[in-house]
């Protein structure tokens, strides 16, 4: 049989107000006080009355009460107005999750191949792709295949000879005394008195005609 709650007691319901409770605690102390019942259980009856109206008159105790209350209907321990604690039970495990789409066992994958598969299909691409660039270098059969070859432009055998230097003609030098005398007169007039000098000096040394 279930231990009867102090709602039970004090038949009223949980969920009641606090002057619901207080009205029914007096009625019933009224009741079983021992100065008003003379049997043999109204003491103790007293004593449990008090007890309830001691949790159910403070919130906060009531409130621990009523979560022991609840645990112990569905057979769990939880906290009550006795500061025992308990926590609750951990959830269950997860089921483990289905691979998702594109991986297997072999971890992931791309386009619906495994990493490795694709990494060796792309080493095989690169090395063809090497071989041939070697075969065509050499010539495929040991140098005797076909070549490329760049024909190098005709080299003319022609000696290009410069063309002959015009010959200079001698400007002929004046003989005449009277030209440089007039030339170094000239030049002294304009100032220019060791020109003129040279004038003079060459129609002196010219024999006087």
């Amino acid at each position: 049989m279930a231990e009867e709650s102090h709602y039970d007691l004090l038949q009223v319901q949980p969920t009641a107000d606090l002057e619901i409770i207080q009205a029914a605690y007096r009625s019933m102390m009224r009741r079983y006080h021992p100065d008003q019942n003379p049997s043999h259980s109204a003491e103790a009856t007293t004593k449990r009355l008090n007890e309830a109206w001691e949790i159910l008159s403070d919130p906060g105790r009531r409130a621990d009460y009523d979560r022991e209350l609840a645990a112990r209907r569905v057979g769990r321990p939880s906290q009550g107005p006795t500061g025992a604690s308990s926590r609750p039970a951990p959830p269950p495990p997860r089921p483990p999750q289905p691979p998702r789409s594109g991986e297997g066992a072999g971890g992931r994958r791309i386009g619906g191949f495994p990493p490795l598969f694709l990494f060796g299909g792309v080493a095989a691409v690169i090395i063809a792709v090497i071989a041939i660039v070697i075969a065509v270098s050499t010539g495929g059969n040991g140098g005797d295949g076909f070549r490329v070859q760049v024909a190098a432009p005709p080299v003319s055998t022609d000696i290009l000879t410069p063309p002959p230097l015009p010959t200079s003609t001698p400007i002929p030098v004046p003989t005449s005394p009277i030209y440089w005398l007039a030339s170094g007169d000239t030049h002294a007039e304009a100032d220019h008195y060791r020109t003129a000098i040279k004038g003079y000096d060459i129609a002196i040394s010219l024999p006087q005609t």
